[in-house]
């Protein structure tokens, strides 16, 4: 195996039927999920303004990709999550109780080390919906990754009878566990060996409970403090078998109110975003709390298409050894 790709692999599908199915991918989920979850497509800017703080650090982990714009100076930032900027518009589009945006991503995150499953950009498609005060709830994020799985379930069927070489791995049922339940069931492990043998055994994985693994004030991984309600949060990991490993393909949450964000900038100690307009608005109470969720679409394709290598679906920059491999192997890059 070199570059996380077994020997003598070829791709099931061609590099035409790659690109096609990518389409019928993103096409399918922005129609299914305008039309169960109530949305209005909108389209997300490249960049903003560093000062409005709508940007994600992931608690000063990443840097992102900034500029200066002539002639006024303003420092603009290529924005590296969709989450913050959605859920501002969700108020500044006056969107009603029962609605909300949905958004297609193209993200650059340069901080990201680049491997089989993942390159410094992706794809995500997601959405922030406005919801009645008493109803943000865990059973409310059981709902929605339920819908979404029913959703992505009848996708895959689409591509199966029109590429019929592709296999079913959408079951229609999936596991719920807690961080530290995972944590103690395999004390030894890491955390990515925990959740390949977990996704393995088990099948695909909701992993909530992120607030209970915080020991002394250091959060592993590195979400931020602004964003969502530790509590109320689930990231959904499926196994690949072709890549013989765990693959997050995406999230759902509740986002953070004044009470929680002060509560967890406590926690953090991170308090140089507060002066930013985004968590200014919070903390005076002038954003709506919103349910959010996000597909990562290119990792989606990756395991929808059975493919061994993320740059088989989405075109990116990757070193030349890699390519070189990728030619002589006859690997299909984007």
């Amino acid at each position: 195996m070199a570059h996380g790709i077994h020997i003598g692999y070829s791709s099931i599908l061609t590099l035409q039927e790659t690109i096609a199915a990518i389409a019928l991918i993103k096409f399918e989920l922005l129609k299914r999920f305008t039309k169960e979850f109530n949305l209005l497509e909108v389209d997300f800017p490249l960049i903003c303004s560093e000062e409005t703080g709508f940007n994600d650090d992931f608690r000063i982990t990443e840097r992102p990709v900034d500029f200066d714009i002539q002639p006024s100076g303003i420092v603009g930032e290529v924005l590296q999550s969709p989450n913050k900027w959605r859920r501002y518009v969700v108020k500044k589009y006056g969107i009603q109780e029962n609605e909300g945006l949905l958004t297609f991503s193209n993200v650059l995150r340069r901080d990201i080390k680049q491997s089989d499953v993942n390159a410094v950009n992706f794809t995500e498609i997601g959405f922030d919906k406005l919801l009645g005060k008493n109803v943000f709830s865990f059973d409310l994020i059981h709902v929605t990754v339920e819908k979404v799985w029913e959703c992505l379930g009848a996708i895959e069927k689409i591509l199966i009878k029109k590429y019929d070489k592709l296999t079913e791995k959408f079951d229609k049922q999936f596991n719920w566990i807690a961080h530290n339940e995972l944590e103690k069931s395999m004390r030894l492990l890491t955390y990515q060996e925990r959740l390949n043998k977990y996704t393995r055994e088990n099948g695909a994985t909701v992993l909530y409970g992120l607030e209970e693994i915080i020991q002394d004030g250091i959060l592993v991984p590195n979400e931020s403090q602004d964003t969502f309600d530790w509590k109320l949060y689930a990231k959904i990991f499926v196994y690949n078998f072709y890549q013989e490993k765990a693959i997050c393909i995406g999230y759902c949450g509740i986002t953070v109110d004044k009470e929680v964000l002060k509560k967890q900038t406590t926690i953090t100690k991170e308090t140089n975003k507060i002066k930013t307009k985004f968590d200014a608005m919070i903390a005076t109470n002038e954003l709506p709390v919103t349910l959010s969720f996000g597909i990562y679409k290119s990792q989606l394709d990756l395991y929808l298409l059975e493919k061994q290598h993320i740059s088989e679906v989405i075109s990116s920059v990757w070193e030349d050894d890699f390519i070189e491999y990728a030619e002589k192997n006859e690997i299909q890059v984007l």
